[in-house]
């Protein structure tokens, strides 16, 4: 199973409290233009610094910030160029100059995660194979306060959770990356989307959604200390 070509992705890297990390990888594809002058490198330290860039900004990406933990802080984007074998075959990175990081207070449990649905057609319509036309974006430690008493998230929460991620990749969807050109000319651009390895396919994305019930990420708490409590005997009669 291959990889369309012309793909990147950018993965963003988060540090929760010193002590894990979560990374939130987003698929983009490379619209040529050709009239524009295009260098794999350049683009991809444009993806990597308008991720930084976005999410400090409250107004675009930022604003998923409202539901993270504030023990959350964003450490970098790395940006790579997808070969069709599936393997990375160039990076760059950018870090924030200034703290970027979530908002929002009280306890949270650091694998358990509102998961941001990414869908690549139309939800009320049907494709065949629909799974292969959606992803998933594990939003990192969400807040327990947040999950009602059958620990699934409000629907007014869902949704704005949903709103505020579709603000983020509208604002990353159709950036521009190579030279620019004259008036009237042609701008390369990039894509966000859905990646399916069994399809060998990319379908941009056309809807973001919020899952009621939390995902759980084993591998966010893998730096706590697997103990256990004091052993309570249990009598033999």
């Amino acid at each position: 199973m291959g990889v369309p070509a012309e793909i990147a992705c950018a993965d963003v890297v988060w540090d929760i409290n010193g002590k894990e990390i979560a990374v939130s990888r987003y698929w983009l594809r490379h619209v040529h233009n050709t009239s524009v002058s295009f260098s794999w490198g350049d683009a991809l330290q444009t993806i990597a610094d308008k991720f930084v860039s976005s999410l400090g900004d409250t107004s675009k990406g930022g604003a998923i910030m409202t539901y993270i933990s504030n023990q959350v802080t964003l450490t970098r984007v790395d940006a790579y160029q997808i070969g069709t074998d599936g393997h990375a075959t160039d990076k760059r990175t950018s870090t924030p100059g200034t703290t970027i990081g979530g908002s929002a207070t009280g306890g949270y449990i650091p694998l358990l995660s509102a998961v941001v649905q990414l869908w690549g057609y139309d939800p009320a319509q049907f494709v065949t194979h629909p799974r292969r036309h959606r992803g998933r974006i594990y939003s990192p430690c969400t807040p327990s306060s947040l999950f009602n008493a059958t620990g699934e998230l409000p629907s007014g929460t869902a949704d704005d959770i949903a709103a505020r991620y579709g603000t983020f990749l509208n604002d990353i969807q159709g950036m521009h990356v190579g030279d620019t050109t004259p008036p009237g000319g042609g701008t390369d651009s990039m894509d966000v989307g859905v990646l399916s390895r069994t399809d060998t396919a990319f379908y941009q994305m056309q809807a973001v959604t919020c899952a009621y019930k939390p995902g759980v990420q084993h591998r966010r708490m893998n730096k706590l200390a697997n103990t256990r409590s004091a052993a309570t005997d249990i009598a033999h009669s």
